[in-house]
């Protein structure tokens, strides 16, 4: 019966920690506001894993601590510090924040944005940092 009773308890914490939804088999990065990556578990506001590695990157989902969807998008580097394509960020109740794309670390190309209702914002329009340089050597 105790034997049982152990497979049942193991049983029923392999099926939570499958349940979570920041988990895919590896350990959650922590995140302070700025996606950066800490330590320190109470200076956390997300938690990060990587979904996939592609060919030019990696790709990484970000959940609030509760667990809700923040953001998705893709990283030229496994330490989440050079945002590279396409990326979602989403509001704490699921709707859309924001989506557009990374380049080279810098937004870029326009970005759409929309409030917590889902209703849609002013469009934000970003340049690169070579495209800001050429027009300014000009």
């Amino acid at each position: 019966m105790r034997n049982y009773l152990l497979i049942l308890f193991a049983f029923l914490k392999f099926t939570s920690v499958i349940a979570s939804p920041t988990d895919t088999g590896d350990r959650a990065i922590m995140l302070d506001e700025r996606f950066h990556i800490t330590k320190k578990k109470k200076e956390a506001f997300y938690t990060a894993t990587m979904v996939n590695q592609v060919a030019d990157g990696f790709f990484f989902k970000v959940h609030y601590l509760s667990g809700e969807l923040k953001m998705e998008g893709y990283y030229a580097d496994e330490t989440m510090l050079q945002p590279n394509g396409v990326f979602t960020f989403y509001h704490k109740n699921g709707q859309i924040e924001s989506m557009g794309e990374y380049a080279d670390g810098s937004k870029f190309g326009i970005w759409q944005r929309f409030d917590s209702t889902g209703t849609v914002r002013t469009n934000k329009i970003y340049t690169s940092q070579q495209m800001m340089d050429a027009i300014t050597a000009e």
